[in-house]
């Protein structure tokens, strides 16, 4: 045998040894996690950027972490990395599909496709705060047995935009490897809020005999199915997210270009005539988003939503066809109604009025699917278990939670009986409904 064959012939064999270690060690389900908006990093290099808004910010780059890096928020830096992380919007012409493009001169690419390396924290550099999203979960499943890249999974996107056909082939080719990966054993997947609505649409593009072959079911946590309120803010007046340090008007543009931002406006299905915008003049529900946008400056913004609203319809209505346990908190503050003085949407809102949710998202959009998904399915394809007290990313880091769901995927004999968090009472306990 040549030298060339044999290191095949090695390679391959330790590769397989590779799996079968994996596979013999895997307690549970193999997990994919899909994390939400904003809920992975983001990589870009700049190709001679024919424009820049200061004279700092670089034209020309090796590629570097787009999203998230903390420095480029500061004073000064912001500017440069929200016209990097913007978007350009291309209306449909005689010759071509309306879509999206990067700024000019700058491309973006999602690092670490299958690794949960993008996930678990968006800046490495910052183990804490607001960069942790995934990492607890994935190292309570590593620490239960599971093998990063083998058993314990991600597929990460590029938020920005609602995930098209490519990476529902992608996702399906990752799910099918996973399962071979381990005995052929069908994955669980894992998703977090706006991806929750991927999983939806990924799950809606497979067939049944596939999904009863590959998916063993789909956990969400607190998914977003019906909307944020918080979003029309967002494209008003720019939504800082608590950063004291990013002024919102400075991120607005960049936000209003995020195909992913349309598609998590309040549905009309879920919020009817519940008013979400509030001035002297006239009040704006779900139903009035074209003169909303007339109103705040981004007339344009209507076109936009509107081939959204088309090209996802309400996908979440649709049965997923595999059994479903949403996981989510309630009984925090949710701002429901904003309300802005005459004229003055660049200026920041009054919240006047909250609804319980887990403090980004209403109850009313946590709840969305029960009625369709608990109804129609058969008896037990369908649970909620609710943690009061608990908000929308927060919940990725209890320790109740983590509990449920190693046991719920069968990595763990049964759950904790008692929150073990950081000091909170005994009615922390999750309530658990199953329809």
């Amino acid at each position: 045998m040549g030298c060339l064959s044999y290191c095949v012939a090695l390679r391959s064999a330790t590769l397989l040894l590779l799996l079968a270690q994996a596979a013999a060690t895997t307690p549970g389900e193999p997990v994919i996690i899909i994390p939400g908006d904003g809920g992975c990093q983001l990589e870009a290099r700049l190709l001679g950027k024919p424009k820049v808004k200061h004279w700092w910010c670089y034209k020309d780059s090796s590629w570097f972490r787009l999203w998230l890096d903390v420095k480029q928020l500061l004073p000064g830096q912001v500017d440069c990395w929200a016209d990097n992380m913007r978007q350009v919007y291309h209306p449909a012409t005689v010759t071509t599909e309306a879509h999206y493009s990067n700024s000019p001169g700058v491309e973006v690419r999602v690092p670490g496709w299958g690794d949960t390396r993008s996930v678990e924290y968006l800046d490495p550099v910052i183990r804490g705060g607001g960069s942790v999203m995934f990492a607890a979960l994935v190292e309570h499943l590593a620490a239960a047995g599971g093998v990063r890249n083998a058993s314990i999974r991600a597929a990460p996107y590029d938020f920005r935009r609602i995930p098209d056909g490519e990476y529902i082939q992608q996702l399906r080719v990752l799910v099918e490897n996973t399962a071979a990966m381990n005995a052929g054993a069908p994955v669980a997947l894992v998703s977090h809020s706006m991806g929750c609505l991927v999983a939806s649409r990924f799950l809606a593009a497979m067939t049944e005999e596939w999904k009863a072959t590959h998916v063993a079911r789909w956990a969400g946590v607190s998914c977003a199915f019906g909307g944020s309120e918080s979003m029309v803010r967002l494209f008003a007046s720019g939504n800082n997210l608590g950063v004291s340090a990013v002024k919102p008007s400075a991120i607005r543009e960049e936000q209003r270009s995020s195909e992913a931002n349309f598609w998590l406006l309040p549905s009309p299905h879920v919020f009817r005539d519940a008013v979400l915008v509030s001035t002297p003049d006239r009040n704006y529900t779900a139903d009035d988003y074209e003169k909303f946008f007339a109103d705040v400056g981004f007339p344009e913004g209507w076109e936009q939503y509107q081939r959204v609203r088309e090209t996802t319809g309400r996908l979440w209505e649709e049965l997923p066809g595999v059994p479903f346990v949403h996981f989510y908190g309630t009984e925090v503050d949710t701002p429901a109604l904003h309300s802005w003085p005459r004229g003055e949407f660049k200026k920041q809102p009054r919240v006047t009025a909250y609804a319980s949710g887990d403090g980004t998202l209403n109850i009313r959009s946590l709840s969305a699917v029960e009625a369709a998904w608990g109804g129609q399915g058969p008896p037990g394809r369908y649970e909620a278990k609710e943690y009061p007290g608990e908000t929308h990313t927060g919940i990725l880091q209890n320790k109740q939670f983590l509990a449920d769901l190693l046991a719920t995927l069968g990595w763990v004999s049964e759950p904790i009986q008692k929150h073990a968090g950081s000091g909170k009472p005994d009615s922390f306990l999750r309530r658990v409904r199953t329809v």
